[in-house]
């Protein structure tokens, strides 16, 4: 067998998986079913993908070259820089769920700090921020927190009627007018030191702390920053006045539930088929290895020329041979021609015979009595006059 043939099902495998790879990449419905709303990833009107691409384009146009990235992980495992904003936006989880930092990981860790400290007071699920959040802020990180639920002592209350949203702090000068789609609001006291720069009623909309030399901005209205709002009233103002100027910037992405960068292998794995993934693998190394050195002689590449319709001529002879005697044969021969010179010249009777006898040169056949059998030597010599007048027949129709 040929080698190529025992290659062309693994090529047509690898050829397929790549298929499937490139067209998970490319397909624009993956972006916007596959990545939760609020994520960065998320192409979709209830995503942030416009807000993700406009600040990435438009600090790439700095000479600074500030950076705009994704976030996969938490900020106590991240080196942020200390003036970095992260956009923390639509969180479904508390601070200190298993979602942000492994839950066995936190504990062990405000375990080894107590040991050293026994002062310490352990981290909760009602802090709004982690030790390491905390730190981070406090040498001069932003965090923008976009909540649409409960997060950690923090509440929102949806008003019954709308009520309108006006500024009443004067900060953001070029940010005057919004309209956030729901009626949601924090409560009164969610930020004990914060101060409100937008109200709905009396009630805070976005709010502000100052955190040692960083800030907390919370709002209650994160969907002014998704796909199909950022383009109203001062939703792209608001935006670039949060982010600030000259400030790397970071979206959260691990509240979101991606560990890693999410490229063509993360939604395959996400799709559940990390498995597959490493199965294929394993057998792409497996045969490789296989392959990569011969084992007993070579096989012959050449081509069979034998037929079937030889090998079928071949058997019929053995069968003729064993249930005939060759005289017996040779008549069954010589009827077969005479046949085939009456179809093809339209000669019957004595025409027919005189022409038979001219193509076979007065072959007279044997007929022995019994079950006698006539000599190899005349057998063969009557085999081979009527091989040549047969074609001596084609001859003469092809002229």
């Amino acid at each position: 067998m040929s080698r190529w043939n025992t290659k062309l099902p693994w090529i047509a495998v690898v050829i397929f998986f790549l298929g499937c790879v490139l067209w998970l990449s490319k397909d624009r419905q993956v972006t916007r079913k596959l990545f939760p709303q609020n994520s960065a990833r998320n192409t979709s009107p209830e995503g942030l993908s416009l807000a993700y691409a406009y600040l990435k384009n438009r600090l790439a146009q700095d000479e600074a070259g500030l950076p705009v990235d994704l976030l996969s992980r938490p900020v106590r495992l991240a080196s942020l820089e200390r003036n970095a904003v992260l956009m923390r936006i639509g969180p479904k989880r508390h601070p200190g769920d298993s979602l942000f930092a492994g839950r066995i990981e936190m504990e062990e860790e405000a375990s080894e700090q107590n040991e050293a400290d026994p002062g310490m007071v352990p981290e909760t699920e009602d802090q709004l921020l982690t030790p390491a959040e905390l730190e981070w802020i406090q040498a001069g990180g932003r965090l923008v927190l976009g909540i649409q639920m409960e997060y950690g002592p923090l509440e929102i209350t949806n008003k019954q009627q709308t009520t309108a949203v006006n500024k009443v702090f004067p900060l953001w000068p070029r940010v005057n007018i919004l309209t956030p789609h729901s009626t949601r609001a924090l409560k009164q006291d969610a930020l004990h030191q914060g101060h409100t720069i937008f109200a709905r009623g009396e009630l805070p909309l976005i709010s502000r702390q100052r955190i040692g030399a960083g800030d907390v901005i919370v709002l209650s209205t994160p969907e002014v920053f998704t796909n199909k709002r950022l383009g109203e009233a001062g939703h792209l103002a608001l935006l670039e006045a949060v982010v600030g100027e000259g400030r790397p910037v970071y979206f959260d992405e691990h509240i979101h539930g991606l560990g890693s960068d999410a490229g063509t292998i993360e939604l395959l794995k996400g799709w559940g088929l990390g498995p597959l993934l490493v199965l294929m693998s394993v057998a792409a190394a497996a045969a490789f290895w296989r392959k990569r050195k011969r084992i007993g002689p070579p096989e012959e590449d050449r081509e069979q020329t034998r037929t079937e319709v030889i090998d079928f001529v071949s058997s019929l002879a053995q069968l003729y041979n064993r249930a005939l005697p060759r005289h017996k044969a040779l008549a069954l021969y010589h009827a077969d021609f005479k046949q085939a010179v009456s179809k093809r010249m339209g000669l019957y009777a004595e025409a027919l015979e005189a022409r038979v006898s001219d193509l076979t040169k007065g072959l007279a056949l044997s007929h022995p009595a019994g079950n006698k059998n006539i000599s190899r030597h005349e057998f063969m010599h009557a085999l081979n006059t009527l091989n040549e007048a047969f074609r001596r027949l084609e001859d003469a129709r092809r002229k």
